[in-house]
């Protein structure tokens, strides 16, 4: 299993659209391209920043999936963060792979 973690600094004034935004259209669209099996979006509660920290993580059930995403999708979904948010955050990606993982 394949984490495709994108951590997102962005600027307070635009926390609140950036939340809507990716609850409401951004990950449904990033899991409606089929490369994905899930995801996890969360958000930094410290609140001494003059950011807020959002991180998704996008599960894949392996490399060349997210290999095709990148080359298929990622470019398009990407212009539509920048069309709205450009300039208000910061992003940092990293893939991981999962080596074991369990919940109870």
């Amino acid at each position: 299993m394949i984490e495709y973690r994108v951590e997102c600094q962005v600027n307070d004034e635009f926390a609140e659209s950036w939340e809507e935004y990716f609850l409401n259209t951004h990950l449904d669209d990033v899991l409606g391209t089929g490369c994905f099996t899930g995801y996890q979006f969360t958000k930094d509660t410290d609140l001494s920043q003059e950011y807020t920290i959002f991180v998704t993580s996008y599960f894949c059930t392996s490399i060349d999936k997210l290999d095709f995403y990148n080359r298929n999708h990622a470019d398009n979904l990407k212009a539509d963060v920048l069309s709205k948010f450009e300039g208000k955050f910061k992003a940092y990606r990293n893939v991981f792979h999962i080596l074991k993982s369990k919940t109870v």
